[in-house]
């Protein structure tokens, strides 16, 4: 199968599993995610087409994506532990994949507010460190809250972030 089919074949199962109601378990959001950056032909896919490692592995995601589409159409019903088995089965390699050569971040879950918890930590810590030193209140906590917040919100106006039920 060359690869302007297999996008043709992605586009269409994606449309198929459009008509779902589970998007949250199906995680359609990342999907569609991983599609737009895989399918649309952009500056970062030029540099990635030259080293075969990464166009190979390109290619072999898009494979997996469309077999996890497939699979997708196939489920009568998905429950949660089903969408937790995919998700571990499918979604988790193609993001890593998606984080190294396209900027992917991971958000969702536990992991988004243990990341949340740990940055709030360690800013409060660094204020109350720098405060008791030099009896000067700095606004670290602020500043690196506002720091995550604006790159989050970038990653999510460029479609770059998958996670679970996402």
């Amino acid at each position: 199968m060359t690869e302007k089919e297999l996008n043709k074949n992605i586009l269409n199962q994606l449309n198929v599993i459009k008509r779902n109601d589970n998007s949250e378990l199906i995680h359609f959001k990342s999907t569609s995610n991983f599609i737009e950056h895989l399918l649309n032909d952009d500056i970062d896919v030029e540099t990635i087409k030259k080293s075969n490692f990464g166009n190979l592995g390109r290619i072999r995601k898009k494979e997996l994506l469309l077999k996890y589409l497939v699979t997708i159409e196939k489920e009568i019903e998905i429950t949660d532990k089903r969408s937790d088995e995919l998700f571990q089965q499918y979604i988790i390699p193609i993001g890593n994949f998606m984080s190294t050569y396209y900027g992917f971040s991971y958000i969702g879950g536990r992991a988004f507010l243990l990341k949340i918890i740990l940055i709030l930590s360690l800013s409060i810590s660094a204020d109350f460190i720098i405060y008791y030193t030099t009896d000067k209140f700095m606004f670290i906590t602020i500043l690196i809250s506002i720091l995550s917040a604006t790159r989050y919100g970038m990653k999510f106006k460029q479609r770059k972030i998958y996670g679970d039920r996402y």
